[in-house]
């Protein structure tokens, strides 16, 4: 129960990021078998293994295209800045395709 809470609440402080940054269009974040998303409002319930091959079902698994998808493919500062936000939450990530990526202990 511990872990769930701790995920819900790094996937909205993820959401908080990307938001304050304008880099919140397009992305879909999967957690707990739910998803948040700048697509719809509120949590939805999702099996993120229906939706792409590459997830990790124990921490956060994100998808995204458009502005989000350039920065973290061709922004180097801006990569190196959410790198450093998601390094200082205690994960690192790594990228399953240029479109999604989930983070790792």
């Amino acid at each position: 129960m511990v872990k769930e809470k701790d995920m819900r609440k790094l996937a909205y402080e993820i959401q908080d990021y990307l938001k304050e940054r304008d880099l919140y269009h397009d992305v879909i974040i999967y957690f707990n078998d739910l998803a948040i998303s700048s697509l719809w409002e509120g949590e939805q319930e999702k099996d993120v293994s229906e939706y792409m091959e590459y997830f990790n079902t124990d921490t956060i698994t994100m998808s995204f295209k458009g502005i989000l998808y350039e920065m973290l493919n061709y922004n180097v500062q801006e990569y190196q800045e959410f790198n450093e936000f998601i390094k200082s939450k205690g994960y690192y990530f790594e990228f399953g395709n240029a479109w999604n990526l989930a983070l790792y202990k």
